[in-house]
């Protein structure tokens, strides 16, 4: 009613901006601030300028910036039930709002921020930690599974056809596991494809901060308790490519935007690169207490 397509997008753009800025400033205040290299990475990999001109890709990057923003914010207070929960409202805002575009990097990003957020806990409890990746990805496919199927049992409540056995149908064909029509190898190759000078990029920022811990090193101490977290980030930044493969027909016509499903494994891959230096770095010898135990 009051602004055409244009200042809609030029508004889009501000919205994004400020969310970035303002997530960026909260890291900054805290011993967290090495995860801006992370964020920023997978920030710059999503390219920017196509998602503030697009209102199709920006609800995907709306929804994980909340989730973000609200587990940082409540770190200290969220219990595991608070973080399912808002693990299961991200799955239920994706199915909503999102047109399957890149949905899974609103639960990537927010559960290896999660991971990273915490890591001295996770790494003194590494049971648990597997415990909690499985229960709050599990939360956020309930979300997403139940919002996004909730509309065919009430179609067919209401319409009196069987709108569950053609939705069936026609996941079974988008997936490509019926009509095998594109192999798992060309989904990667065309996904992966799309984005070749990023990876460059990016590979640059994970040699810089190899180059940053190595003329650091001298006051950083790595714990063999650290490669539990680290396995688990590394394990989650693989969740791109999982959903390659149950949705191969799918990513595979569409690789022009679910290339950015990758965002998990870029921001993964710069979290662990860095996470050493946050948990290790910041009082010399890199010794901390953790419930009263040297760390």
């Amino acid at each position: 009613m009051l602004f055409n397509y244009s200042d809609i997008l030029q508004i889009n753009m501000i919205l994004q901006l400020l969310l970035v800025f303002g997530f960026v400033t909260l890291l900054a205040g805290t011993e967290e601030r090495v995860y801006i290299v992370p964020f920023l990475g997978m920030y710059v990999f999503l390219c920017p300028v196509s998602l503030a001109g697009s209102l199709q890709y920006s609800p995907c990057f709306y929804i994980m910036m909340s989730t973000l923003t609200a587990l940082f914010i409540w770190r200290g207070r969220l219990t595991d039930t608070g973080k399912n929960i808002q693990f299961l409202l991200a799955g239920v805002l994706t199915a909503y709002f999102d047109f399957l575009t890149y949905p899974f990097i609103t639960l990537g990003v927010p559960l290896i921020a999660c991971l990273a957020f915490d890591l001295r806990r996770w790494s003194a409890d590494r049971k648990h930690m597997w415990k909690n990746i499985l229960l709050y990805t599990v939360s956020w496919g309930i979300g997403y599974v139940g919002m996004w199927s909730s509309k065919w049992v009430i179609a067919s409540v209401f319409t009196g056809e069987n709108i569950i056995y053609d939705a069936f149908g026609a996941i079974a064909y988008r997936s490509g596991y019926f009509t095998e029509k594109h192999s798992y190898y060309d989904t990667l190759k065309l996904n992966l494809g799309v984005c070749n000078w990023k990876v460059i990029l990016l590979a640059l920022i994970c040699v810089s901060v190899c180059v940053a811990t190595f003329r650091i090193k001298k006051h950083i101490r790595i714990e063999r308790r650290l490669f539990s977290a680290l396995g688990a980030i590394l394990f989650v930044s693989l969740y791109p490519f999982f959903w390659y493969l149950f949705t191969k027909d799918h990513s595979c016509c569409h690789s022009y935007f679910t290339w950015r499903e990758l965002g998990i494994s870029v921001f993964g891959v710069l979290t662990a690169g860095v996470m050493g230096i946050r948990a290790f770095g910041e009082k010399g010898a890199g010794q901390q207490r953790y419930n009263g135990k040297l760390f």
